[in-house]
Order: C-alpha cells, then sequence, then structure tokens
C-alpha cells in the first residue's frame, strides 16, 4: 500500500513539473513587432508621451501595470483612469496603451426526477475572466495595434511592455 501511494506521488509530481515548465514557457516565443501589427509604425519616432489607463476595478492588474511600466518603460509615461482621457489632446499624447479583458460565461443545467411523475430543473450561469488583450491605440488614426490573447496577464503585459520600450 505505501509503494502505491508513492508511486502515484511520484507521478503526480512529474506531471505537475510538466504542466507548469510548460505553463512558464508558453509566453517565452512571443514577439510584438511593427511588421506582426501590435506595434504602431510611427511608436519609436515619437517622443510623445504615452498614456497609460489604469482600472479602478481590477486592484491587482493596477498593481502589476504600475509595476511593469516602472521596470521596464524607460520613455515617458501618464497614468490615468479612462475618464481622464479626454484631456489629453491627440496631437500632443497620441499613443494610448490599454487592455481588454475577455470573460467565458458557463451555463450548467440539471434536471432531478422526483420518482412521483415531478421533474424539477436548475440552472448555474458563471462568468470568468479567461484571457486580456493589450494594444495600443493611435489616437489620431483610431487604429488599435494589439496583442494575442493570454491568461497570464502580467507576462504578456510585461513582454509587450519590453517590446515597446525597445522600438526606436
Amino acid at each position: 500500500m505505501k509503494a502505491e501511494i508513492k508511486t502515484v506521488l511520484t507521478v503526480f509530481s512529474i506531471v505537475c513539473f510538466f504542466v507548469l515548465a510548460i505553463a512558464s514557457n508558453t509566453m517565452k516565443h512571443l514577439t510584438f513587432t511593427i511588421e506582426g501589427g501590435q506595434i504602431p509604425p510611427d511608436f519609436g519616432n515619437s517622443s510623445d508621451t504615452l498614456l497609460v489607463i489604469s482600472r479602478h476595478d481590477y486592484l491587482s492588474y493596477n498593481r502589476y501595470l504600475r509595476k511593469n511600466f516602472k521596470d521596464y518603460y524607460t520613455k515617458s509615461y501618464k497614468l490615468i483612469t479612462p475618464e481622464e482621457l479626454n484631456n489629453y489632446p491627440a496631437d500632443k499624447y497620441r499613443y494610448c496603451f490599454d487592455h481588454i479583458v475577455n470573460h467565458t460565461t458557463q451555463k450548467t443545467s440539471t434536471t432531478t426526477d422526483m420518482g412521483n411523475g415531478i421533474t424539477t430543473r436548475s440552472s448555474n450561469t458563471s462568468t470568468q475572466a479567461s484571457s486580456d488583450i493589450f494594444y495600443v491605440t493611435d489616437r489620431k488614426s483610431g487604429i488599435n495595434y494589439k496583442t494575442g490573447s493570454s491568461s497570464y496577464f502580467s507576462k504578456l503585459m510585461k513582454q509587450y511592455i519590453q517590446a515597446l520600450d525597445a522600438t526606436k
């Protein structure tokens, strides 16, 4: 019995290790380029201050947003709320960094036979955030330059910020 438990725990540990290794490598091969459509063509040529939208309703998102911009973006940027965006003219603040959260909705329904010819039904709907997309909007042209979608929002954000910073 003890040998079986050891074997099961060993196999479980190995599977967990591989799952974590695969999950940590999923973000390493992403590239963000002007040619790929994720970065505006004139982004590196501009000395404009990048407007960065922070969200009051996503506290952990804002924490990572501040940290990642502080650590990985060396150009000029300004954290603002969505309501403040109209206070900044597009000719001086051409680019804006923001994100979209994709939600997954799941509906479940259960039917129970009460045995006396009566059937009851119950249903449940749950909504979960499943992934994020980051983008830079060229406010003069109105074009959005988007990343792919990922549930690892902080890693995706960090890599996109680094790519934006490296654009010359």
